[in-house]
């Protein structure tokens, strides 16, 4: 007993000790945060130096692996394990600091984001949104509007992509900073090409080739530009300023000249009659790196065995990275994000409610003691009331606007759906048109039957009925339900038309004649005019003269 009052007192000196120490680790923090944006390297040195026995509270540990995150980002480097930024945010979620809490979330969005995790990225990039909006932080905002227009040019979701590229250049425009502005630009142009207008995204390109020393700082803002420009004289066909812009971006040291360039560079060489370029391009980065030679290149060269063999590794290729983009539900996870803002709103809209109506029950009981006090207590219900039916109203516009929105989404959804054909379905029809040898010809219908039967195999049709029903609201189980009795090749006909191949097209996947198809269309197409289907409007879209 004699020696607890001694052991009371180391143990506060202790503390007050680690308290000291931990002071220091904040402090030296803080400054690391100060200089974040004008010397990041300083500030990652900074972070680093700080030993983890020092970090004792957890707001030092929370805000030293926020930093490190951040002083990581700016210098370019890997970030750290996301069950780290997990705690970071489940720390910032108990305070309220709301600065700390958005940076949190967009480092957990971004980090995801980079590792095309987009499901986790899109809601915490939009909780981190939310927070920017409140601190009216439009640097931040702006770069969670270029990490969101990334995630949806990932998903072949352009028109969303455009929105938020038009949204980071929209809200870093009023900053006149040239570097940022014209990163904001950059990724414009990516957008304009993905959403198909070349000429659009062409014209900003211009844009930024007029600013020679801005590109002479920063090369990696050249090698985009040239890149994206190649791209737009490669969608307008226009093949020798393509051909020349990927001669200057392959010649440059420090170039980012990538397969996909090279591959435009065969094209474009291939499309002057520059056979031998064409040939030596393909020495030079498709063999050394395994990858496969375009089908097209055979087909210059009549060599039509082995085009078949390399449309077929390019069809699976195009599939495979199809089927895995289409497995990430980004705008569904955006879509319950903004569900989530609701109920919330909702649930406090009925708490308010709630209150409301206990206060009205206790200036009941008091009109009934006095007159006059009821009087004016009447008064404050009616205000009350009247501040109800604002929340109320406002909601109901909220759901009104996240309806839209959802028809939008879906509408999105449904153009991506139809367009992911569009390349195997030219190619089909470029199989159609051939005019060999009879023998020749056979022998491409032989090869065509085999690649069908393998389909079958893989149970394709199955696989094709889940996608349908998915993207389009079980319209194709809808539709079998409905027309029990149409034979097998009718259904398929109609799955394929879904999904936006061409009678030529067809006619070579179910080995029959066009007029033979054309009549089973026809036919087909009468038989849901005359039903009273539920679904009918829908089923006959399918059916218009440009299928």
């Amino acid at each position: 007993m004699k020696l607890l009052p001694y052991a009371i007192l180391a143990a506060l000196l202790l503390s007050i000790a680690s308290c000291r120490r931990d002071n220091a680790a904040l402090e030296r923090m803080r400054h690391a945060e100060a200089i974040m944006h004008t010397a990041p390297d300083s500030a990652l040195a900074i972070i680093r130096s700080i030993p983890d026995s020092t970090l004792h509270s957890a707001e030092a540990r929370a805000l030293h692996a926020l930093l490190l995150t951040q002083a990581l980002d700016k210098n370019y480097l890997d970030l750290p394990d996301e069950t780290l930024l997990y705690k970071v945010v489940e720390y910032y979620n108990q305070t309220s600091d709301k600065h700390h809490r958005m940076l949190a979330y967009f480092y957990l969005g971004r980090r995801n984001y980079y590792v095309s995790n987009y499901n986790v990225a899109t809601p915490a990039l939009h909780t981190a949104e939310k927070y920017a909006k409140e601190l009216h932080d439009t640097f931040i905002l702006s770069q969670i509007y270029g990490d969101l227009g990334g995630i949806y040019g990932n998903l072949f979701s352009a028109r969303m992509e455009l929105k938020y590229a038009m949204l980071e250049y929209e809200t870093l425009k009023d900053w006149n900073h040239p570097d940022y502005l014209a990163w904001a630009q950059s990724e414009l142009t990516r957008a304009y090409l993905n959403c198909r207008q070349p000429l659009k995204s062409d014209s900003i390109c211009d844009l930024l080739m007029n600013q020679p020393e801005l590109l002479e700082s920063d090369y990696e803002l050249l090698n985009t530009t040239l890149t994206t420009k190649s791209r737009c004289k490669l969608s307008l066909k226009e093949y020798a300023e393509c051909d020349s812009l990927l001669d200057s971006l392959s010649n440059l040291t420090d170039g980012n000249y990538t397969i996909v360039d090279a591959n435009n560079h065969i094209v474009v060489s291939y499309a002057l009659d520059k056979f031998s370029k064409g040939d030596s391009l393909i020495k030079k980065h498709l063999i050394p790196q395994n990858k496969p030679i375009p089908s097209y290149v055979y087909a210059y060269k009549n060599d039509y065995r082995n085009a078949h063999k390399s449309l077929r590794a390019e069809y699976d290729s195009i599939w495979n990275y199809l089927t895995k983009a289409l497995s990430q539900d980004a705008s569904l996870a955006a879509e319950e994000f903004h569900l989530g803002v609701i109920k919330d709103e909702k649930d406090h809209s009925s708490n308010i409610l709630t209150v409301s109506l206990t206060v009205i029950s206790v200036l009941i009981v008091l009109a009934v003691i006095a007159y006059l006090i009821a009087s004016r207590k009447m008064e404050r219900e009616k205000r009350i009331s009247a501040e109800i039916c604002l929340d109320v109203k406002i909601l109901k516009e909220e759901i009104e606007s996240l309806a839209k929105y959802n028809q939008s989404l879906s509408q999105n959804i449904y153009k991506l759906f139809g367009e992911k054909f569009d390349f195997i379905d030219k190619l089909s029809n470029d199989y159609y048109e051939y005019r060999g040898l009879k023998s020749e010809k056979a022998k491409l219908s032989d090869s065509v039957n085999k690649i069908l039967k393998s389909f079958k195999e893989q149970n394709t049709v199955s696989n094709l009925v889940i996608v349908i029903d998915r993207y389009f609201n079980g319209l194709a189980s809808d539709f079998k339900a409905d027309f029990p009795q149409l034979p097998e090749i009718d259904y398929k006909l109609f799955l394929f038309l879904i999904c936006g191949f061409s009678i030529k097209s067809i006619a070579l996947f179910l080995d029959k004649s066009n007029d033979v198809l054309y009549n089973h269309k026809s036919r087909m197409k009468a038989k849901i005019s005359a039903s009273d289907c539920p679904r009918k409007k829908e089923y006959l879209r399918f059916f218009s003269p440009s299928t």
